[in-house]
């Protein structure tokens, strides 16, 4: 495995219950299901976690969860991010929790997470483990100011399809 997979998407029901969507890492993965039963989710899913401004789950997910995961692996070397699900009104939440290593231990259920972090500082640890959290680039133009290079900027190439 030479690049980072997505292993498992995570939910956590409000009443501790946890779904697991699990991957082949290497593989083409084909979701299929019944109309509103979640397919549509998964990419808004994946970027709510790494660090959307609002939270777009469908309504209808969203009434039923309290936290989104997601577990990457490279390798030998596992780590997931795990970001709180706002209640309405509010639009998100920067409640996170990140943990990294060999054979982590996922939470069995929402009360297991504890809010380690929020979403700033589990952002900036994911880019430093996937080797993007200390580039710099330049725009070039009339003014010339560095960027920092964050996960934000590559979620367009993540492949992910509706």
């Amino acid at each position: 495995m030479k690049r980072w997979n997505i292993r498992q998407i995570i939910l956590y029901s409000h009443d501790n219950l946890r779904h697991e969507i699990t991957f082949e890492v290497e593989q083409v993965n084909i979701i299929t299901g019944d109309s509103q039963t979640g397919k549509s989710a998964l990419p808004e899913i994946i970027d709510y976690v790494l660090g959307a401004s609002e939270c777009h789950i469908p309504t209808y997910v969203r009434r039923s969860v309290s936290w989104v995961g997601l577990v990457w692996k490279k390798k030998e070397t596992e780590f997931a991010m795990f970001r709180r699900v706002p209640r309405a009104p509010y639009k998100s939440s920067s409640d996170m929790h990140f943990i990294s290593g060999k054979n982590i231990n996922v939470p069995k259920q929402a009360d297991d997470i504890p809010c380690s972090t929020n979403l700033d500082g589990a952002l900036k640890k994911f880019e430093r483990l996937i080797g993007i959290g200390d580039v710099q680039s330049e725009v070039f133009g009339a003014q010339r100011d560095r960027h920092t290079i964050s996960i934000r900027s590559a979620i367009p190439y993540l492949g992910l399809a509706e």
